[in-house]
Formats: structure tokens, C-alpha cells, sequence
């Protein structure tokens, strides 16, 4: 026989080729031996889709816990995309469905995205309910139930351990044991063997030992710089990556890294204390915040001296009046659209706004002694090291913003973007209604041959009418899938009508009323509504707008003076504007 319809025309192969990806996670020691490690997953997964004719396109396998924050995982994040934007793949591979996430909410979140991009998660080592059925949803339900009260169960008993283990001493150096994480900057992590537990494993504990390297570093932080010269976090911060010293993670200082050291050394623990159960979310993984005070695990003598307790008590006298007083200061004001800076933050599609083309940095607001300007992050946070051609733009430069966009969107160019929506929208418009009209034909179709089948079982024998029933079956699953594309179809028409020219040239025309009355929020959108970015270049003192309405053409503009700007207090920044 001969096969003109499709491209397997090989003999014998039974099953359709089907492409996936494949995921596999660990969150424990213990997961990596009791035979759920990633290679057992990886072996388990490879052989059901070779078994299965299923090819696997990309895979990502991790070593992280489903329950605190695996929908920040990179890897998990980049497979999930893949997996709805490739078109081949209909299979998202696990060797159990607790290796996707233990979460309820993270499973039900991420299954249905994937679900609606024709994508459906399989787990090779355990049953797959079919969750079209009653019977199906009640187990699929349980199951999820059942792996996130095993994860709250093990999140308990992991806290009660390291709560006993924090306060536990070590019987060789008489310092306290660690729970794991990062040392904090002057120590280095140690770990150290206790013996053996009753099955024989070895017991292996964590120290903080001083690094020898970095003491001295934090002793010229805290007590040289920040006490006794009263140098800022800033003065701080420039001065380390003036020198070439690697921050905690390696990279450029920021001010936030040095006044950590500073407040530790506040708190006492470069004096000995520690700190544990200050901070954390609850057994469920949500709402990290600060814990009260009388919750807080404090340990003294915990680990060695790198300031001395005389010292400790001197910073405390001539620093502590000074932080108490800035404690808490801007703790209740969060990020809002309704922000008096009508050029920070993100575009209307969420994308960075305002950014300096010298290093890619977002520009952001900045004050001090009464003046606001705008000024590049990479600046602002890592000082001349992050960017070493900052430009302090007045924040009256907002106003130069509004009158390019009235330059910009005259009468005949209005005209001209309307007569370009509106067509869009037409067609756009058409389109669905086409595919409407070819969904209600298929469902009449449908409608037509159901009961013509109907009709042919009541006259069939016995025998014929289980066959008869699948394909009624089939019928009413495809009339399902049609009524849903329509639905769908439905929600992707444009709800807005089309655009009114004169309604647009009387906003137009009206910007000076919102620029001299409306409130923040109505600025920063009606700027949004028509700028796509703001480059700023340091080399020619100017600024290019990138409206939505023609991305490849830009205006550009002088970013002005700020007259009166302090030169003193910027410390020996580029101060052309």
C-alpha cells in the first residue's frame, strides 16, 4: 500500500512519534539516595519515551525544593516556555508529578498554562488520572493534596532540626553549629566530622572559621571608615571597588552590601552572637517577613571574634543613636504607579523606559539638599565603577518630555495613525469572523452526523452498538473542542470600538490640562500612552524618544541644565549636563 497522505510510510511502526520535554528535581540529601536522584529520574523518564516513540527535545534536571520559590528557577521558568511555544511538544515529562512542585498552587498554575498550549504533564513512574472524568479529578486531586501536606510535613520537622542544631554546641572548639547558607563577609564556612550516628553514617557538622583575608576589611569598614571618619555607606562603597575588592558575591560593591556589614557588627555578630529564626515564611512557603523579636533564636559565643566586645560596645554608643533614628525610614512607602517621578520605572508593556546607552543602565531618581534629578542606576548603586559617565538630569527635564509628544502627534499625523488602527482593527475583525463562521459549520456538522448516528444504533444489533457508542463518544468530545475554540475565539475579539479621531485630538489638545492638573498616575500614562523608551547619552549631552506610533524614528532632544546643581555633594561625578 502506498502512503501519500503523510511522511511515516515505514511498516511496523504502530505508535505516532510525539515530542516532549523532560524535567527532574531533587530537594534533599536524602532524596539523592533513596533512589529518586536525578539520574534514577533521567533513566526512569528516557526509557518510558523510548518505550513510548516519544522524542524528548529538551530537558532540564535541578537540585532545588518545589515548595520556596521554584517558580523563580530559571530552568524550570525556560522549560515551561519552551514547552507552550514550541509546537511539536504535547508532553511535559516527570518521573513522579511531586518533581514538578509540591505547591498546589504552583502545579494548578503551571499545569493549566501548559495546558492550554496543548501541552499535558505526564509522570512516567506513577498513575496519570484523566482528569475529563470525574473518577480522574477526585485522584488528581487527592494526589496534589497529598504531596503538599508531605511537603509542610517535612518543612516542620527540617525547622524543628535546625532550631535544635543552631543552639547546639560543638564539644571541640565550644562554638555553635550552622544551618547552612552563606557565611556572613569576614568568615568562611567549615565543615567539620563528629563521629558517627547509630546506622554508621558520619555526623558532619558546620563552623564559621574567620577568614583571614577578609577581617581586616571588615575591621577597616566598620571601625575605621564607618566610626571613627563617619564616611556613608556610599563613601564605603566606592572606596572597596576604587581598591578592586570583590563584594560577597564576587562582583561590584553596592551601598546596601556595606551597610549589611556595618549593622551586623551593630548587632554583635562579628563579636560572637548569632542570630537564627529572624526572618523566614511559614511552613507553607509564603510571607516572608520579620519575625517579633521574642521569636528570635540569640546565641552568644557562636563563632570566633572579629571585633571585640569592647569594640562593639564603643560602635554602639556612636552609631547605634544614628541608625535607630533612620530605622524604618521609607519602609511604608512602597513602589506606586502614583510616583511624582513620571519617568521611572517600566513602559506600558513592562519593559525599561528611561535607560543610559554609556552602560545600560535603567535611569532612576535621585535627591538630596532639596534638588531632584535624574541619574543612571548602575551610578547611583555601584558609584563610578558601575558607571563612569553619569549625567544629572533636572527633573524639570519631565516637562521637555510633554512638549516633545504635542511636537510630535500633530493634526496630520493624528489623522494618519487613526486611518492605520482602524484598518487594522477591520481586518482583524474579519479575520475571526471567518473563523467563527467555519467553527459553527463544523459544529452543525457535528450536530448532523450525531443524529444520524443516533439513529443507526437504535436499528443495530447488539454487537455493533459498543462501536456505535465510541464514535458517539468521539462526536461529543470534538463537539466539546469546538464549542471551547469559539469561546476562545470569543475573548480574542477586540473589545474596543474604533478609534475616534476627534476624541484623540481633543486629548491632544487637552495635554496641557493634564500636565498642569492631573495627578500623577494620569501623567505617567498619558506618557506611556505614547513613548515607547528614553535613551539617554552621556557623550552627546542627549536624549532619543522612541514613540510607539513609528519605533524606527526617534527625536532628539538637549536634556537641558539643571541650573543651581551642587557639584559638592556629588563627589566628583561628571557634572555636564
Amino acid at each position: 500500500m502506498f502512503n501519500f497522505r503523510t511522511n511515516d510510510n515505514s511498516k511496523g511502526q504502530s505508535k505516532k512519534m510525539r515530542y516532549g520535554v523532560a524535567l527532574g528535581r531533587v530537594s534533599s540529601e536524602d532524596q539523592r539516595r533513596r533512589g529518586v536522584s536525578l539520574d534514577a529520574q533521567k533513566n526512569n523518564i528516557h526509557k518510558w519515551a523510548e518505550e513510548n516513540n516519544v522524542i524528548i527535545v529538551k530537558e532540564a534536571y535541578f537540585d532545588h525544593s518545589a515548595y520556596r520559590g521554584l517558580d523563580e528557577e530559571k530552568a524550570f521558568l525556560e522549560l515551561i516556555e519552551y514547552a507552550k511555544t514550541d509546537r511539536r511538544v504535547s508532553l511535559f515529562i516527570v518521573d513522579e508529578k511531586s518533581r514538578f512542585a509540591r505547591s498546589r498552587y504552583t502545579r494548578i498554575v503551571y499545569e493549566e498554562e501548559l495546558r492550554k498550549a496543548g501541552v499535558r504533564l505526564h509522570a512516567v513512574s506513577e498513575p496519570n488520572y484523566d482528569t475529563r472524568t470525574v473518577h480522574g479529578v477526585w485522584m488528581d486531586g487527592i494526589s496534589i493534596t497529598k504531596n503538599e501536606a508531605m511537603s509542610v510535613e517535612i518543612a516542620y520537622h527540617t525547622r524543628k532540626g535546625m532550631r535544635e542544631n543552631v543552639a547546639q554546641q560543638d564539644p571541640v572548639t565550644g562554638y555553635c553549629y550552622k544551618n547552612g547558607g552563606p557565611a556572613a563577609y569576614g568568615y568562611k564556612n567549615v565543615r567539620v566530622s563528629r563521629g558517627r550516628d547509630h546506622r554508621g553514617k558520619e555526623i558532619v557538622k558546620l563552623l564559621w572559621e574567620v577568614d583571614e583575608e577578609k577581617k581586616d576589611i571588615v575591621r577597616e569598614i566598620v571601625l575605621e571608615f564607618w566610626m571613627e571618619r563617619g564616611w556613608t555607606w556610599k563613601m564605603i562603597r566606592d572606596w572597596l571597588n576604587t581598591q578592586g575588592i570583590p563584594s560577597p558575591r564576587g562582583g561590584l560593591w553596592n551601598a546596601s552590601s556595606a551597610r549589611e556589614i556595618c549593622l551586623r557588627a551593630l548587632e554583635g555578630e562579628y563579636t560572637g552572637i548569632a542570630y537564627w529564626n529572624r526572618t523566614g515564611k511559614d511552613l507553607r512557603g509564603t510571607g516572608q517577613k520579620w519575625k517579633d523579636p521574642e521569636e528570635w533564636i540569640i546565641v552568644k559565643n557562636a563563632h570566633p571574634v572579629i571585633i571585640t566586645q569592647d569594640e562593639m560596645e564603643e560602635l554602639q554608643k556612636v552609631k547605634g543613636p544614628e541608625v535607630q533614628k533612620r530605622k524604618g525610614k521609607g519602609a511604608n512607602n512602597p513602589k506606586t504607579v502614583n510616583s511624582p517621578w513620571l519617568l521611572s520605572g517600566p513602559n506600558a508593556l513592562g519593559e525599561p523606559f528611561f535607560r543610559c546607552l554609556a552602560c545600560g543602565g535603567n535611569i532612576v531618581s535621585a535627591e538630596g539638599n532639596g534638588y531632584k534629578w535624574y541619574l543612571c542606576a548602575s551610578y547611583k548603586n555601584y558609584g563610578p565603577t558601575g558607571c563612569n559617565k553619569p549625567l544629572w538630569i533636572d527633573k524639570q527635564f519631565e516637562q521637555t518630555v510633554f512638549k516633545a509628544i504635542i511636537r510630535r502627534f500633530s493634526e496630520d499625523k493624528v489623522k494618519e495613525l487613526v486611518n492605520q488602527v482602524n484598518s487594522f482593527m477591520e481586518e482583524e475583525y474579519m479575520d475571526i469572523q471567518k473563523a467563527r463562521q467555519h467553527i459553527e459549520k463544523e459544529i452543525e456538522k457535528n450536530i448532523r452526523e450525531t443524529r444520524e448516528l443516533m439513529a443507526t444504533i437504535k436499528e443495530a444489533g447488539t454487537k455493533s452498538k459498543s462501536l456505535l457508542l465510541a464514535e458517539m463518544e468521539a462526536l461529543a468530545d470534538q463537539k466539546e473542542n469546538l464549542e471551547k475554540q469559539l469561546v476562545e475565539l470569543e475573548k480574542e475579539q477586540p473589545q474596543i470600538k474604533k478609534l475616534d479621531e476627534k476624541i484623540i485630538l481633543d486629548r491632544i489638545h487637552n495635554i496641557h490640562q493634564i500636565i498642569e492638573n492631573g495627578t500623577n498616575k494620569e501623567k505617567r500614562d498619558f506618557i506611556r500612552a505614547f513613548i515607547h523608551s528614553i535613551e539617554l547619552d552621556p557623550e552627546t549631552n542627549q536624549a532619543y524618544i522612541n514613540f510607539f506610533a513609528d519605533p524606527f524614528r526617534t527625536t532628539k532632544i538637549q536634556t537641558g541644565n539643571p541650573n543651581g546643581l551642587p557639584v559638592s555633594i556629588l563627589n566628583g561625578g561628571d557634572t555636564r549636563i
